[in-house]
């Protein structure tokens, strides 16, 4: 991957305080943008102190998990101002658009650290992820917000990068809501992208100590991998139910990853970076053929560690 230092994209992960499991959506728009030479770099709010306890720590006191002493990995919290070392990577870094990814719990926060770079900055700024997908009209009514992506932003992303460089108009891009001149362009979705045509996940924007995840009172280097994406049902309660109606005339939201690709990026992800656990990203594991199950169980021998 080549990076063109011409465009450079700043991703702001407003995440929930030492929820150290990676982002399959993130590590892949990352690798489709520098597939195509732009420049991309993370800011995590993972590791700064930004609620009273962790996950981890509620799901203790409430006996559904075993204690770990993280500490010993290296997972202790930054003693930096969060709002200054982002501001700061901005001044050095120089980016030509901010994506902030964030879910409603993060939102808030995420939304202020755009206003604060927004204060001294003058960069266009992009919201992605669940939230902004069902909740666009709220988002993009933001002083600080120029774009939001609604539904899946790998290819959205490399066109609206790729239109911004080139000095097109970016009104009509698909899956992107832009506010421009006082007007606001609520563009269309487009087709679910192949999860085998993608590239393999990037992450090399993430700190090494975002590898370590507790799991069953041990914490291992952990990869995550995205085995299908979305679910064929639609329970209310869940994202899913609106996934698949915001793709319903687009060829439905569910897809599956073929056995081969999914082995193949976990054997070279697990030599790379020396992975003991694997984290599956499926909603729903087993609903699927049993000749696919089949063929899981045959091939994982091949990757040979626990899930």
């Amino acid at each position: 991957m080549t990076e063109n230092k011409d465009f450079k994209v700043l991703f702001i992960n407003c995440n929930t305080m030492m929820d150290v499991l990676l982002p399959v959506g993130l590590s892949l728009i990352s690798a489709c943008l520098k597939e195509k030479g732009f420049g991309v770099k993370l800011f995590d709010t993972t590791f700064y102190k930004t609620a009273t306890e962790t996950g981890d720590e509620a799901r203790v006191k409430n006996l559904q998990v075993k204690k770990t002493n993280r500490e010993e990995f290296g997972l202790v919290y930054k003693d930096t101002d969060m709002f200054d070392d982002l501001r700061k990577m901005v001044e050095e870094y120089k980016p030509d658009i901010i994506g902030l990814s964030c879910i409603e719990c993060t939102y808030e926060l995420g939304i202020e650290m755009l206003n604060n770079i927004r204060r001294y900055f003058n960069v266009p700024m992009i919201v992605g992820g669940i939230f902004a997908t069902f909740d666009p009209a709220e988002i993009i009514a933001e002083d600080c917000v120029d774009m939001v992506c609604v539904g899946e932003g790998e290819y959205a992303l490399v066109e609206l990068c790729t239109k911004i460089k080139e000095k097109q108009d970016i009104t009509s891009t698909q899956n992107i809501w832009i506010k421009q001149n006082g007007k606001i362009y609520k563009n269309g979705i487009r087709k679910p992208v192949e999860l085998d045509e993608l590239p393999f996940q990037d992450w090399t924007i993430f700190e090494p100590r975002r590898f370590y995840k507790p799991m069953g009172g041990k914490i291992s280097m952990t990869g995550t991998f995205e085995m299908n994406r979305g679910c064929p049902y639609s329970c209310r309660f869940c994202s899913d139910y609106g996934l698949n109606k915001l793709y319903a005339n687009n060829g439905g939201y569910y897809r599956e990853k073929t056995i081969k690709r999914l082995i193949d990026e976990m054997k070279e992800k697990k030599e790379r970076y020396n992975l003991e656990f694997a984290y599956l990203v499926a909603e729903s594991f087993l609903t699927t053929k049993r000749e696919r199950i089949a063929e899981f169980i045959e091939r994982y021998k091949e990757v040979d560690i626990p899930f």
